[in-house]
């Protein structure tokens, strides 16, 4: 089977990535595919020479010895999804999401930006993970992900979400791209 279509749910630590996810797998029949899990999936086979590796220095070295390496371990991935449309959550670079419209070149890709004020991403992300970082603590993890190019995927993003409200709201907006997509007719919404 081919995959028809690839969106590509992008943004901040607690902007509500996995909560779009979620929702468009069980009400437009997507498949998901976690890239974080995979990359830790990698990092827990890693070879004994990287034993005493983070996952970070595993993720540099890795790249920078086998460049490319996690984009064709996604892209393996890929090839064994059983539906025709593919979620990818996680993706922290435009080169990777350019290798996967290389990849799979008859598919339709769009890649959707989910945004927040930091205020309420500050929040969301201490509620999640039960810490108390202050903003300062916040604002550097912040800057480990525009060093990884988030801000390239978010001047190239297809479509832009604000999340300031609820999941309702959210849930609006994200059907309105699946109409967009012509995923779903209005009459169908």
């Amino acid at each position: 089977m081919s995959l028809e279509l690839f969106v590509y749910p992008v943004g901040h630590h607690a902007v509500g990535k996995t909560e779009v996810c979620d929702y468009l797998a069980d009400r437009y029949d997507f498949d998901v595919i976690e890239t974080g899990a995979m990359v830790r999936g990698l990092y827990a086979e890693r070879p004994e020479e990287m034993a005493d590796f983070s996952i970070g220095n595993f993720v540099r070295h890795t790249e920078a010895t086998h460049p490319g390496f996690f984009d064709e371990k996604l892209s393996e991935k890929l090839e064994t999804v059983e539906k025709p449309n593919v979620l990818v959550n996680g993706m922290r670079s435009i080169t990777s999401i350019e290798a996967l419209k290389n990849r799979f070149a008859s598919s339709i890709h769009a890649t959707l930006w989910i945004d927040a004020a930091f205020e309420l991403l500050h929040d969301r992300y201490n509620r999640r993970e039960g810490l108390s970082l202050t903003a300062a603590q916040f604002h550097d993890l912040l800057d480990k992900d525009r060093e990884l190019g988030l801000e390239a995927i978010r001047d190239s993003a297809d479509f832009v979400i604000t999340n300031d409200s609820n999941a309702e709201a959210l849930k609006t907006k994200t059907d309105l791209i699946m109409v967009k997509l012509g995923r779903v007719v209005l009459n169908d919404y």
